[in-house]
């Protein structure tokens, strides 16, 4: 009968969801590539990440993941960490002509992250 004590703890951790934080995992800023003019080869896309209000977000991490929309084709990743008054250089390679979407993620120094997608043709 002494286990009964231990399949209730067990349960209620299962319950609960065993959460450390109540933190959500999705942060509200606002994301933009203002400056993507896309042309075949290396390239620097410049993101804006910024507080709801507009104020400008730094040391966050931004990540940038290009897919084209027909199968078949490896994506292309740039990452950056840093960011200064809110802009993040971002190295990127636009490798081919066609129909990309860019997924464009941040995560902020608390750990909370936001994304966006846009389309761009070449």
């Amino acid at each position: 009968m002494r286990a009964r004590p231990v399949w209730i703890l067990f349960i209620l951790l299962i319950l609960t969801g065993c959460r450390v934080s109540n933190r959500p995992d999705t942060a509200s800023v606002l994301i933009t590539l203002p400056d993507a003019k896309p042309a075949i080869g290396q390239t620097t896309l410049t993101v804006t990440v910024q507080t709801p209000d507009g104020k400008p977000i730094d040391n966050a991490t931004v990540e940038i993941t290009g897919d084209m929309t027909h199968a078949g084709m490896a994506p292309v990743f740039g990452k950056v960490q840093g960011g200064k008054e809110g802009r993040y250089s971002v190295p990127f390679d636009w490798n081919m002509g066609g129909d990309w979407m860019l997924t464009i993620k941040v995560t902020l120094p608390d750990g909370t992250s936001a994304q966006i997608q846009q389309k761009y043709t070449l």
